[in-house]
């Protein structure tokens, strides 16, 4: 079965890498869009998104280094739930990558 919602998540990240890419250094402003600019692009889209709400509370062992956490849900898609994290510079959003990156390099945490 095929998850829409996997497809946008790589999307954002291809058009993020390509705006950091290249042979000159890029700077990318983390300050051009918030939280809710993105849930409501994502409901403009035809997205169902429901029960949203935000979620500071940081697991253990997790990186608090984003400025804000939102959860939500959208219906038929991703019913368990889905998160968005803003960061407000490069490095911090590279240690949630890298955290990122070991949950999956993991076999329990995959």
């Amino acid at each position: 079965m095929r998850k829409p919602y996997l497809v946008f998540c790589f999307l954002a990240m291809a058009l993020l890498l390509a705006a950091c890419g290249g042979e000159e250094q890029q700077i990318v402003s983390f300050n051009k869009y918030n939280t809710q600019t993105v849930l409501d692009g994502l409901k403009s889209a035809g997205l169902s998104v429901i029960n949203e709400r935000r979620d500071m509370v940081v697991p253990p062992d997790v990186p608090a280094t984003y400025n804000e956490r939102y959860l939500f849900e959208v219906e038929r898609i991703a019913p368990a739930g889905g998160q968005l994290l803003t960061f407000s510079n490069s490095d911090n959003m590279q240690s949630w990558q890298a955290y990122i990156e070991r949950q999956r390099a993991n076999s329990t945490t995959r």
